[in-house]
């Protein structure tokens, strides 16, 4: 039975009806069990905990915040496979919203009863079911719920089945909401109500299957429509703005950025690691026509074997061959203003740790892996830290593609290196090393580095650096001795990555910044039988800029790299880790605030300075509370004078008193009263003494409350 201190079982039964189906169906289409459990375990919780939860601001923000951060904490430790959902989704991210809204209505059931409680969780049902409909991929097998992959051939069914029961419950819902605020009498008249709402029910059904029916004639409109919009802008205008540095084509009559030199300072990748990362290859070009290097090889792409773990790790360990641990780690943190679909690596790499399903590595070292969890960052193991080397595939080359040269410019380049003097020097036949040296030198002592735009206009810009101007960036110096290479029988492609060695001031990482990609080329020796990686650019064109770090910005920057660090460990599990972390960032934090020569008086001062302003403030607020305290006891002590003179009354002249009669109506009826007009004068004085005293701003005094109190116990008598 339900009373004034107990929920209704049937409202909490009606809104269980309701969100139980709708997460079921949720946690099925994004493969995604928490969301359910937790939803089940709510409900469950709720039905036993048959006292409300009071209704304060304290219960309602610490719901909330609950809420929102359970749905937040389990997307990044389960997260939801990407393209499950179509272009709903792509606004309002469902695997973070619907938690939100489930969670939020499971939490008003613990409440006090009333029609919000159905209201919320008829808004959190549909609201789910609008995302859960929208299916853009129904052919990812589910991973964590395997057991209900059969359901996906029945998948239009059983939308149907679950939005019947919602619809159903939430009419129901209503029609009982109105029932409980209209007296039996009244009940009696709404037949021709009933009737409507037996029609809806039993027309209900027909219309969701003819509804569904006219989407599925015209299901491939609507598919086009909704691919239309989700290959357009509208997914890039929901995004922050990013930087990508380099793609599967570099065009060397445009690569001058002026984005990426007022944006150099910007630090795209942070690398911890005891050792230098040095150059970070991205990717490996080797077909180069009209001012252009083209990535090949794609079709010749092998998939690297992985090793899962049991527990709560969620990586992947992948390699080549075998799964040999290496002694030297890096491990890299892409920040979110730099994206890449291929990983910075080391050229020596041997082993990934990366939350991904593949990953995939071409012939010339270039790696992409796909579903990557790019917050989760990755690791690289190398067998030792070298700051420049180079892939050593494919060993030995006879694939041409490393020794082709456009047909327009092979005479010119030709020419080239005939009236290149250091070559003249060398004896023939030269060794490859020889020559790769005397190249360099013709770089070094021939050409100067110019970071700024080339007007090659319709020459070939690599043409026009080696014979025109003799000056450029790194790209051209990279291009231009890759084909000169090429020209002299060796061959060669061109590399982009990026370079890193600026050592955080903490020591625990380095970084590296837009300013620090770069562009080199690796040669095969073929006289040694391996890949060599050369730098011709200047030393002064070589982005390995030490920027130096201020006192505010080295903080800020170790602050983001804590978290993007805490956020990768949650991401693969690394719980035990996560605890050292933080311990370690808050001992690093009292030492750069406290054991620094200079800020850590400053700081102590500053310290003792709050410190003894916060126990001011304390003491003032319990001075505060107390004297609130005593200011409440005397309205205590107070209206209980008032209660016993107005029983003494009630008694005495037989009043009609009830404990709504307010003071005014109390005074009113002594006036009526036949007694003498002093003795009524003497009572309504004090009356209207103690309705000031007590319903004014301040409470009264404890010398207010003394004559109060005598002059109410003089009346009573």
């Amino acid at each position: 039975m339900n009373g004034p201190d107990r929920k209704s079982f049937l409202t909490v039964m009606l809104a269980s009806g309701m969100i139980f189906p709708a997460a079921l169906f949720f946690a099925f289409v994004a493969d995604l069990p928490h969301v359910l459990v937790l939803v089940a375990f709510g409900l469950l919780a709720s039905m036993v905990i048959t006292k409300p939860v009071e209704t304060t601001d304290r219960s309602i923000i610490y719901f909330s915040v609950m809420t929102v951060v359970l749905a937040a904490l389990l997307d990044y430790m389960f997260p939801m496979k990407n393209d499950r959902f179509g272009f709903i989704g792509i606004f309002f991210h469902p695997e973070i919203s619907v938690p939100i809204a489930l969670y939020a209505a499971v939490f008003l059931t613990f409440f006090k009863s009333g029609p919000y409680v159905l209201g919320g969780a008829a808004t959190a049902a549909l609201f789910t079911l609008m995302f859960a409909g929208d299916v853009y991929n129904l052919n990812i097998p589910n991973e964590r719920l395997p057991m209900l992959t059969p359901m996906i051939k029945h998948f239009n069914g059983v939308f149907i089945f679950v939005i019947t029961i919602n619809l159903f419950l939430i009419l129901l819902s209503f029609r009982i909401s109105e029932a409980q605020k209209i007296g039996r009498k009244q009940q009696n008249y709404l037949w021709r109500k009933h009737l409507i709402l037996a029609v809806i029910f039993l027309l209900l059904p027909l219309c969701i299957a003819g509804g569904w029916k006219l989407y599925k004639m015209n299901e491939d409109g609507i598919r086009r429509l909704e691919n239309f919009f989700m290959q357009h802008s509208i997914r890039r205008m929901m995004q922050p703005v990013k930087h990508t540095v380099f793609d599967r084509e570099v065009d060397l009559n445009r690569t001058f950025n002026d984005d990426m030199v007022k944006n150099q300072n910007i630090i795209v990748l942070r690398v911890v690691s005891k050792n230098v990362p040095g150059y970070l290859r991205g990717h490996a070009y080797t077909d180069y026509r009209s001012g252009r290097w083209l990535e090949t090889g794609d079709q010749n792409a092998r998939q690297l074997k992985n090793k899962t773990y049991s527990g709560m790790l969620a990586f992947k360990t992948f390699f080549f061959e075998t799964d040999r641990r290496e002694n030297f780690a890096f491990e890299v943190q892409p920040s979110k203003e730099f994206t890449s679909k291929v990983l910075l690596t080391p050229a020596n790499v041997k082993q990934f740790d990366i939350i991904a399903n593949r990953l995939t590595c071409t012939r010339d070292g270039v790696f992409e892996p796909q579903d990557w969890e790019k917050d989760g960052g990755y690791t690289v193991f190398t067998p030792q830290p070298s700051i420049e080397s180079a892939w050593q595939e494919p060993a030995p080359v006879f694939a041409p593609e490393y020794l082709n040269l456009p047909t327009d410019i092979a005479q010119q380049l030709n020419v080239i290196t005939g009236n290149i003097t250091e070559l003249k020097k060398l004896k023939q036949p030269a060794r490859d090393a020889e020559t790769i040296s005397a190249l360099l030198r013709f770089f070094s002592s021939n050409f100067t580095y110019k970071l700024s735009a080339q007007n090659a206009g319709s020459s070939d810009p690599v043409i026009h650096f080696l014979t025109k101007t003799r000056a450029g960036h790194c790209e051209l110096f990279a291009s231009g001795m890759a084909l000169l290479l090429r020209e002299k029988g060796i061959p060669s492609r061109y590399v982009t990555g990026f370079v890193c060695e600026e050592r955080h001031p903490s020591g625990k990482y380095y970084v590296s910044r837009l300013g620090n990609a770069h562009a080199w080329l690796e040669a095969y020796d073929r006289d040694q039988k391996k890949w060599v990686m050369l730098e011709p650019t200047p030393p002064s064109g070589i982005p390995n800029f030490k920027h130096e770090m201020g006192s505010w910005e080295s903080f800020s920057d170790r602050f983001q790299q804590f978290f993007q660090q805490l956020l990768s460990d949650l991401r693969r599990g690394y719980f035990a880790k996560i605890i050292t972390d933080t311990a370690t960032a808050v001992y690093e934090l009292f030492a750069a605030m406290f054991l620094h020569p200079v800020r850590g008086p400053v700081s102590l001062l500053l310290f003792i300075f709050v410190l003894i302003i916060y126990i001011r403030h304390r003491k003032s607020r319990r001075i505060g509370h107390k004297n609130i305290a005593e200011l409440h006891k005397n309205v205590v002590e107070l209206s209980k004078e008032y209660i016993r003179l107005s029983n003494m009354l009630k008694k005495r002249y037989n009043l009609e008193i009830q404990a709504n009669t307010t003071v005014a109506e109390f005074a009113e009826m002594i006036t009526n009263l036949k007694i003498t007009p002093d003795e009524v004068k003497r009572i309504t004085d004090v009356l209207n003494e103690y309705q000031q005293l007590r319903f004014r701003e301040l409470p009264p005094t404890d010398k207010e409350l003394h004559q109060a109190k005598r002059r109410l116990a003089q009346s009573s008598r």
